[in-house]
């Protein structure tokens, strides 16, 4: 049985962030809803956020198009140019994100870069830790009766 269409996004995506061979990127932990601490000085954690539905769009019987929130949530420590990478991770994601609209499923229509929020910076209890959450909105569509299915 076909995943949930927000599931094939999440997986793809995460395939898209593993894919990135940019030394920034590539040399930190990437992690999937992040439970575990990371163990280099940089990593990626990608999460899934809200999945509604587009108003108006399930007036037609057989398909609804939804909009998934995608966060990317870059984790840096123990750095003296801190911002600087974050800026560098930031611009690469938003590069590997942006470089097919549809991520190369058939079922997403849109990618859309919603901005970065605020850096936030962790005390000395959570490593010296600064992130910044990279927020993407992805449109896609699905059967009205199936959501794994067109």
């Amino acid at each position: 049985m076909a995943l949930h269409r927000a599931e094939q996004i999440m997986a793809k995506l995460l395939t898209t962030l593993k894919a990135i061979s940019t030394p920034t990127v590539a040399a930190g932990d990437m992690q999937r809803d992040r439970i575990d601490p990371f163990e280099s000085d940089y990593g990626l954690s990608l999460e899934q956020g809200a999945d509604d539905i587009i108003e108006g769009s399930d007036e037609n019987v057989s398909v609804m198009d939804s909009l998934l929130d995608v966060e990317v949530v870059v984790h840096v420590k123990k750095l003296a140019d801190v911002s600087t990478v974050l800026n560098q991770i930031r611009k690469e994601v938003y590069v590997a994100f942006m470089a097919s609209y549809t991520q190369g499923l058939s079922f997403v229509l849109d990618t859309r870069y919603l901005g970065a929020d605020k850096p936030l910076r962790f005390d000395e209890a959570e490593n010296g830790v600064m992130e910044q959450t990279i927020n993407f909105q992805i449109k896609y569509r699905h059967s009205l009766t199936d959501p794994s299915a067109d």
